[in-house]
């Protein structure tokens, strides 16, 4: 089994099936993909008849490949796995982010500077990852995983009608 599928496995346990709460901004969803990104890339059919196979696809272009997991899963399959879930529930931008964030916090030598926090996950990202140790590899794994919590817990301020999906969020992280 790769490293794609088992972070797929472990995020479809998350995910389910089909959904259409009310208070779920991202609309009607199956196997966590919503309507919007299925449509985008090319699914016409019922959300509710989606086959896994389509967003099995869905999933490795748009979330996998864009991050360039294969390649962090090479040094961590647990920190692709992690940013993967993270791609899934809130964005492949902000698991890019949070990557990158976690990237300049632990870079040892200040006089390299940051990398660009901007979400793609290019060739100076993937330099400044192989960089780490792998103590910072469990470190940088606990930073997006700590990243993704606080956002969750700042949507739910922002918003009390998203409480609803508080208890499933922090499974997640």
């Amino acid at each position: 089994m790769t490293t794609f599928d088992e972070a797929l496995r472990d995020t479809l346990r998350h995910e389910g099936g089909y959904s259409n709460h009310p208070d779920d901004r991202g609309g009607a969803t199956n196997f966590g993909i919503t309507e919007a990104v299925a449509r985008a890339n090319g699914y016409k059919g019922d959300m509710k008849e989606m086959p896994i196979e389509i967003a099995k696809e869905i999933y490795r272009k748009e979330y996998w490949n864009r991050l360039r997991l294969d390649e962090i899963g090479m040094t961590s399959k647990a920190l692709a796995k992690e940013l993967f879930d993270s791609c899934v529930n809130v964005g492949v931008h902000r698991a890019g982010t949070w990557l990158q964030e976690s990237l300049n916090l632990l870079c040892r030598d200040i006089r390299k500077g940051n990398i660009a926090v901007d979400g793609i996950i290019g060739n100076g990202t993937l330099s400044r990852y192989r960089e780490l140790s792998e103590s910072d590899l469990q470190v940088c794994l606990q930073l997006v995983r700590l990243m993704q919590g606080a956002h969750y817990i700042q949507i739910c301020r922002r918003d009390p009608t998203q409480r609803a999906f508080i208890r499933g969020w922090i499974k997640r992280v």
